[in-house]
């Protein structure tokens, strides 16, 4: 192999580092777990005659989101309006201590049988998302729930040390040619 050739593969390899380097700047490195996928979890209640359904898109620490709890009936998928949802937002922390953050009063959505909550997580952490019903015409002691525990990694940032290592390629990569 000639030093031309040899000269072009290493200009061609340093490139190919370069853009890889200033990707991995720009998206983050992946699989770092900073954002967690949506969830969906469906509590049927066949005594009831009642299914709810609990959406929880993907979550990041310093992200606001909105937590959405859907209701209706089984039989025939009748949305139920009216409701009096609750969600109940805790966290655990280290020792298995259980510390309730809120528990707020969920706004309807134009009588669709649909409840939302806003929420800012402003930390990472494993939390446990908890939305209660209660139709019309029951009472307290006869609240529906639904519920699931999500982690949540740190909010995602840029790398100063993935720019860091970009810059220096490209200026090896300037010394060359």
């Amino acid at each position: 192999m000639s030093i031309a050739a040899l000269g072009k593969l290493l200009i061609g390899g340093l490139l190919a580092l370069n853009l890889s380097g200033c990707m991995m700047a720009v998206r983050g490195v992946s699989g770092s777990g900073d954002e967690q996928t949506a969830k969906t979890l469906i509590r049927e209640i066949d005594s009831k005659d009642l299914s709810l359904i609990l959406e929880v898109p993907a979550l990041s620490a310093g992200a606001q989101v909105r937590l959405t709890t859907k209701l209706a009936r089984l039989q025939d998928s009748v949305p139920v309006t009216g409701a009096a949802v609750t969600f109940r937002i805790e966290r655990e922390r280290t020792g298995g201590i259980i510390e309730k953050l809120t528990e707020q009063e969920a706004e309807e959505i134009v009588k669709k049988g649909l409840y939302q909550l806003h929420y800012k997580f402003k930390e990472s952490g494993r939390y446990k998302i908890t939305a209660s019903a209660i139709i019309a015409g029951e009472t307290a002691a006869q609240a529906q729930s639904v519920s699931l525990t999500q982690e949540i990694g740190k909010a995602k940032t840029s790398s100063i040390w993935f720019i860091l290592g970009a810059a220096v390629v490209l200026a090896v990569k300037f010394l060359v040619l």
